[in-house]
């Protein structure tokens, strides 16, 4: 299943940081936009799977035009296949795989 939910995108000295309002405490990173790009993907799929897995609900995603941003930031939606991270079986094996 293909999930899609808003990130934003800082750019730091160093790279940047990836957030997703929706998802508390689901952040990531990256040295260049498309390492943090990739990276964005992966923690989306494992918090998504983790969620599920505890028998959590998963959050809907909000829309395009409801998440504000500030200085040094953008917005862009980040697509994830959850089936990729529940192939291992459960979410530490795959974890460790990664």
């Amino acid at each position: 299943m293909l999930k899609a939910y808003p990130a934003i995108f800082l750019k730091e000295d160093s790279g940047y940081s990836v957030s997703f309002p929706d998802l508390k405490g689901c952040f990531t990173e990256g040295d260049t936009l498309e390492e943090a790009i990739e990276m964005a993907q992966e923690a989306l799929g494992l918090y998504l799977v983790s969620l599920e897995e505890r028998g959590l609900s998963v959050p809907a995603s909000s829309g395009p035009f409801s998440v504000a941003c500030e200085e040094n930031e953008f917005i862009s939606f980040v697509y994830t296949r959850i089936e990729q991270y529940r192939r291992n079986g459960t979410l530490q094996e795959v974890a460790l795989s990664v």
